[in-house]
C-alpha cells in the first residue's frame, strides 16, 4: 500500500507537468521503472530532467548528456553505467536547483550531495552512497524531493532550467578521489554521588578519510583518528578506523577489511572488526557469511571484556615499551551467519543470525568460547510498529558450560507530521547467580546501556520511554527515561559506582535529554544533561544523584 502510494502520488505530479501527448509515455517510463532493479544513469537522468523541469526530451542519452555536460553527473561514467546513490544525489540537487551548506557550496560533488540529502531527509536512514538505486527508490527520492520543496513552500516551476538541446558532447576525464576530515569535539562535566566531586573530561578527535571508487564494482574507503583527551592529564592516541575494501557483482557483494559488524538486536557485538563479508541478494532475503579477528583492534575500540584476564587488560595504560601488551585487544575469533527478509509474507519482517566466538589466548585454563543464535521480528501496523527479538546460547570454559539468553520487546509510535518517534523498549539478560538454570549472558563486544549508568547487559533489565523529534532541519531534540533493575544479586559494575554488595535488585532511573542545532549540514552542536537517581531503587537507596552535562560540536569537511 506504501508504495502504491508513493507510485499515484508521483504518477500525477509528473503527468501534471507534461502536456497530454507526453501522458501515456510518462505512465510507462513510470511502469518500467518500478520494474528496474538497476538504473541506468541515462534512466535516471530522463525521469529526474523531467520531473524537475529542466529539460524533457524522449531521447534518454541525450538527457544524460544535457545533464553531464553541466556537471549534474560526476566525471568518469557512461549513460549505460548502473546509478550510484551519491551521484542521483547530485542530479537532484542541481536540477531542482536545492541549496545546500558550506562544503557543498564550495565543492558541488556527489559525496556532499548525498549528505546534503541526508540532511534534509530526502536520503532516509543509514544508506551506503554507493548503493545501485532501483527504479522504486529513484522514483521515492524525486517524490520526496517533491515533499521538500513544498514544505518549504516553493514550487518546481522557480528551480526549471533553460530548456536546449545538447550541441557538443565534451569527453569527461576520470575523477575518483574523494577526501575529507571530521573534527569532533567533547566536553563533560559530571559530579559523582559518592563524595560530590566534580569532574571535567574533554577530548578532540580528528577522522581524515579517503575513499576511491574502483570502477562500476566497489570502492575503496580509507579513515584513520587521532585523538586527544584530557582526564586529570593530556593523552594523544592514532588508531586505524574504518578502511574497506568493498566488490558488488550483480547479486553478490563482499567486503573486506576493517568495518562494523552488528548483530541484529546489538546484543552479542556491536564493533569495528577486522575481517571479511560475503553476501547475496535475492528474493529470499539477504544471505551473508564473516569471519573476523580482534586482536590488531585498539583495545578501546574493541570493548572486549569477557573474561577477568580482559578486564585486567582493558584497565591497563598504553605502555609505549610494552605496546603490544597494553595497546591491542583479546584475541578472538569472530564468525557469523545472517539472513534477513524485508517483508516476510508482506508482514513480517524478519532478521536472524548464528555468531560464534572463539578465545586464542594463550592462557588454554582461561579460554572462552561462546555461540549465539539471533533472531528479531518487525511487525510494522501503520505508523506503529512491534520490535520482538532474543538471543539464546552457549558460553564454554575448561571444565563448565552454560546456557544463556537475553531479549527485547520494543514498541515505536511514528509521527510523521511532527518527524518524531516515541518509543518503548524492554531489555532482560541472564546474570548467572549461584543456583540459577542459566549462566550469565555474556556479549562479546560490551554493548552499554544508559547514557550516565552505564552497565552491561549481564544480567541487567531494563525498560526504557524515548521521545525524538526533528524540529526542523536546524533544531533536533531527545528525552529518555530508563530505569535498570538487576536479576541476580551479583556485584554491579558501571562507570559511576563502585561494585555494590548490598545484594538488591532495583538500581534506579535515569533521565537524559539532548538538544541539537544544525545550522549548516557539515556543523552541528549537541547539548546533552542529565541525571541518574539511584535513591528511585534499593541497591544504593543512601547516595545522591549522578549528573552529567555534555557539549559535543562536530564539524565535517566531507
Amino acid at each position: 500500500m506504501y508504495y502504491m502510494k508513493i507510485r499515484l502520488f508521483t504518477l500525477i505530479i509528473l503527468t501534471s507537468l507534461t502536456i497530454g501527448a507526453f501522458s501515456q509515455s510518462i505512465a510507462q517510463e513510470m511502469e518500467n521503472l518500478l520494474a528496474t532493479s538497476q538504473v541506468s544513469y541515462a534512466q535516471a537522468a530522463r525521469f529526474i530532467l523531467r520531473a524537475s523541469g529542466s529539460f524533457t526530451t524522449a531521447n534518454q542519452e541525450d538527457a544524460f548528456w544535457f545533464a553531464a555536460t553541466r556537471s549534474w553527473l560526476p566525471e568518469n561514467i557512461n549513460p549505460q553505467d548502473s546509478a550510484r546513490l551519491d551521484a542521483v544525489c547530485l542530479l537532484l540537487m542541481k536540477a531542482f536547483n536545492i541549496e545546500g551548506g558550506i562544503m557543498y557550496s564550495i565543492t558541488k560533488n556527489p559525496h556532499y550531495a548525498y549528505r546534503e540529502l541526508v540532511y534534509k531527509n530526502i536520503v532516509q536512514g543509514n544508506v551506503d552512497p554507493f548503493t545501485r538505486i532501483t527504479g522504486e527508490q529513484l522514483i521515492f527520492y524525486v517524490n520526496r524531493v517533491f515533499a521538500f520543496l513544498e514544505r518549504e513552500d516553493e514550487t518546481a516551476a522557480a528551480y526549471a532550467q533553460e530548456r536546449r538541446t545538447l550541441e557538443t558532447k565534451e569527453k569527461m576525464e576520470p575523477t575518483s578521489l574523494d577526501l575529507g576530515i571530521l573534527f569532533t569535539q567533547n566536553t563533560t562535566a559530571y559530579g559523582n554521588f559518592a563524595d560530590g566531586d566534580q569532574n571535567l573530561d574533554y577530548k578532540l578527535g580528528i577522522t581524515p578519510r579517503a575513499s576511491f571508487i574502483l570502477s562500476d564494482i566497489g570502492f575503496l574507503y580509507v579513515s584513520a583518528g587521532f585523538t586527544l583527551w584530557y582526564d586529570e592529564e593530556f593523552y594523544v592516541l592514532p588508531e586505524l578506523l574504518r578502511t574497506e575494501l568493498s566488490f558488488r557483482f550483480g547479486r553478490w557483494g563482499l567486503n573486506f577489511g576493517r568495518f562494523v559488524y552488528t548483530d541484529p538486536l546489538g546484543f552479542v557485538t556491536d564493533s569495528l572488526l577486522d575481517g571479511f563479508q560475503i553476501t547475496h541478494t535475492s528474493g529470499f532475503g539477504r544471505l551473508s557469511l564473516g569471519a573476523w579477528f580482534t586482536g590488531m583492534l585498539y583495545k578501546n575500540n574493541a570493548q572486549i571484556i569477557m573474561t577477568e584476564s580482559d578486564k585486567t587488560l582493558f584497565e591497563l595504560p598504553i605502555d609505549i615499551n610494552n605496546f603490544a601488551d597494553t595497546y591491542f585487544a583479546p584475541y578472538r575469533a569472530v564468525a557469523s551467519i545472517n539472513w534477513e527478509h524485508p517483508s516476510v509474507g508482506g508482514i513480517i519482517q524478519l532478521n536472524t543470525s548464528l555468531v560464534g566466538q572463539f578465545d586464542l589466548n594463550t592462557d588454554k585454563d582461561e579460554r572462552l568460547h561462546s555461540q549465539y543464535f539471533i533472531l528479531k521480528i518487525g511487525i510494522p501496523i501503520n505508523t506503529f510498529s512491534i520490535i520482538l527479538g532474543g538471543s539464546f546460547g552457549l558460553t564454554q570454559v575448561p571444565g563448565n558450560m552454560d546456557y544463556i539468553y537475553a531479549g527485547e520487546l520494543g514498541l515505536f509510535k511514528t509521527f510523521p507530521d511532527k518527524n518524531a518517534v516515541l518509543s518503548f523498549t524492554a531489555r532482560h539478560a541472564s546474570g548467572g547467580e549461584s543456583g540459577d538454570s542459566f549462566g550469565a549472558f555474556i556479549p562479546i563486544t560490551a554493548v552499554y546501556y544508559g547514557q550516565i549508568f552505564k552497565s552491561k547487559i549481564t544480567g541487567l533489565t531494563t525498560f526504557a520511554i524515548d521521545y525524538q523529534t526533528r524540529i526542523s532541519n536546524i533544531f533536533g531534540a531527545s528525552f529518555n527515561v530508563s530505569y535498570f533493575a538487576r536479576n541476580d544479586l551479583s556485584p554491579v559494575e558501571s562507570n559511576i559506582v563502585a561494585p555494590s554488595e548490598a545484594g538488591k535488585h532495583l538500581l534506579g532511573a535515569e533521565i537524559y535529554t539532548s538538544l541539537i542545532f544544525s545550522p549548516f549540514s557539515d556543523l552541528q552542536f549537541i547539548l546533552g544533561a542529565g541525571v541518574f537517581v539511584p535513591m528511585l531503587g534499593n541497591n544504593w537507596s543512601d547516595a545522591g544523584s549522578v549528573w552529567r552535562v555534555d557539549l559535543t560540536s562536530i564539524f565535517a569537511l566531507y
